[in-house]
């Protein structure tokens, strides 16, 4: 009688192996369950069980050490009794799917086996199994959170069949939002037009419909078993997620036009450069701090990439700021400036190109020292650390 088949309520044992251990049995009964126990034990201890893997293993049923064989994807170990231990040999490489409850593995990760792997697993009951330890054959560790932060590829791409609703996102791995958990997701296309659905060619909003002339954020989501994609939404912090899924971080934004198609763009790591630069602000300088919206993704702070021009008619000088709003607000001069023109006789225009950091209403500063010229900032693109 295997030792798995005893009970854990001592009065419910009344025979090992058939051998009666009720009360008033007779003392020779004793004798044997106990030398039938002692070799319940060493059968236990010593058993080597081989067992082909499965969407369900059930290691309950086994003795002792079991070997599980082939390449099969496992996503449960079966019903046992809580507080039933087996270790476990692979032979071969296959995943053990993360789950929060039934099958929780260190890291809180999938588990891809490598032969000569070696884990022991704990029944907590009702179908429920908690991985105890888990050694590799090579020694190294099985769980490397990425780095605080890290994000690697997940690059954004306009679709080059639908560019005025799909992006094309590449593949890549980055830690989530929360620094808890790592995410890896292949290469998509989500469709901005259309509701979230799983998978490529399929749609990416979370709620709601696309509109015009609106910034959406791009994210990578992943449920706790590591399944991954990707997902839209206007909350630059807290997406709408699909169901089962917990995990997320933004990767990205990009906006629509009047007519609702989105604006054509190309990434270059945290650089998103616009095809087409936009003119933001063509208006009489002023002496007074002046806020004024970019085309630069709302909700977050990114640092625009503006080129500035200040058309100074004849006899005149102007001298200006263009900076962030989270910088003092000094009066520009002939000492404080970054872009200015000297006295002339004729008009002259003067240009720079600019980075600076927007609040997260998109947001910049300009202020002269007259009211004189005329400012033109025109957006060509911004820099989005993108929680790194």
């Amino acid at each position: 009688m295997p030792v798995k088949d005893y009970s854990t309520t001592p009065a419910s044992n009344t025979t090992i192996s058939s051998i009666n251990i009720a009360e008033g049995c007779a003392p020779g009964g004793i004798n044997n369950a106990i030398r039938r126990l002692m070799a319940d034990i060493a059968t236990e201890s010593a058993a080597t069980t081989s067992i082909a893997s499965a969407s369900t293993v059930d290691l309950g049923a086994q003795n002792g050490s079991v070997t599980i064989t082939g390449t099969t994807t496992i996503t449960a170990f079966g019903t046992a009794t809580a507080g039933l231990v087996r270790r476990v040999n692979f032979t071969g490489a296959l995943i053990l799917t993360y789950n929060a409850t039934s099958l929780i593995l260190p890291g809180s990760n999938n588990i891809t086996t490598i032969a000569g792997d070696t884990a022991e697993f704990e029944s907590l009951g009702s179908g429920n199994w908690r991985c105890n330890r888990y050694t590799r054959s090579t020694g190294q560790s099985i769980v490397v959170p990425l780095p605080l932060g890290y994000l690697s590829g997940l690059t954004l791409t306009n679709n080059v069949t639908d560019a005025s609703n799909d992006i094309d996102f590449s593949s890549g791995v980055c830690r989530d939002s929360t620094n808890a958990f790592n995410i890896s997701c292949s290469a998509l296309t989500k469709q901005l037009d259309a509701a979230w659905v799983a998978g490529t060619n399929a749609g990416g909003l979370d709620t709601g419909s696309k509109a015009n002339s609106t910034w959406y954020h791009c994210y990578t989501i992943a449920k706790a078993d590591g399944t991954a994609d990707f997902l839209y939404s206007t909350s630059a912090t807290s997406p709408t997620m699909p169901s089962g899924y917990t995990y997320f971080r933004r990767i990205g934004s990009v906006r629509t036009d009047s007519g609702g198609a989105i604006l054509a763009f190309r990434q270059d790591a945290d650089h998103f450069i616009l095809a087409t630069y936009v003119t933001d602000v063509n208006a009489a300088s002023t002496t007074s701090a002046t806020t004024n919206t970019i085309t630069c993704p709302s909700g977050v702070r990114t640092r625009a990439i503006v080129s500035v021009s200040q058309v100074t008619p004849s006899p005149g000088t102007t001298f200006s700021l263009i900076t962030s709003t989270t910088n003092t607000d000094e009066t520009p001069s002939a000492s404080l400036f970054n872009i200015g023109g000297i006295n002339s006789t004729i008009q002259t225009q003067h240009a720079v190109t600019l980075e600076i950091w927007t609040n997260s209403n998109s947001q910049i500063r300009r202020r002269s020292n007259n009211t004189t010229s005329t400012i033109i900032i025109l957006t060509r693109g911004w820099m989005d650390p993108r929680g790194q």
